[in-house]
């Protein structure tokens, strides 16, 4: 029973984003840890200037692979900005201007990510999860 409510959340996610036009989600995570991507997606979504899809495009020449994901996100410094994945290699991109802030290999995210300073910066007023 477990597997069939994993299989229907996985479809149901899947076919989301396909009509949002923005890859799924490729890794397995709990039914919590994806809803809450989407609220923190959600909150952040105003700010952003750019879409998934030119983040995307913006991505591609410094992507090692396929695009399985594009997510929107926002660092202690409250910068907001796009992960693109790739199985080999995530691609930071500014939310704002859709520019290239950097890039790192797949699974070892973080060093970077920590330091990136976008042209868009989250307000304080919207709580982040490193906030807590």
């Amino acid at each position: 029973m477990e597997n069939s409510i994993k299989a229907l959340l996985t479809t149901l996610l899947v076919t989301t984003l396909g009509v949002a036009g923005v890859s799924p989600v490729v890794r397995a995570e709990s039914p919590n840890e994806e809803q809450q991507e989407r609220q923190i997606a959600a909150k952040l979504r105003p700010y952003a200037k750019i879409t998934a899809e030119q983040a995307k495009k913006a991505a591609q020449s410094t992507l090692k692979g396929e695009v399985e994901e594009v997510e929107l996100d926002a660092n202690e410094n409250r910068s907001l900005y796009y992960e693109v994945e790739s199985e080999k290699t995530v691609v930071y991109v500014d939310a704002g201007n859709g520019k290239v802030l950097g890039s790192e290999p797949a699974g070892k995210e973080g060093a970077v990510e920590d330091s990136l300073q976008s042209s868009v910066k989250v307000p304080n007023s919207v709580q982040l999860p490193s906030d807590r």
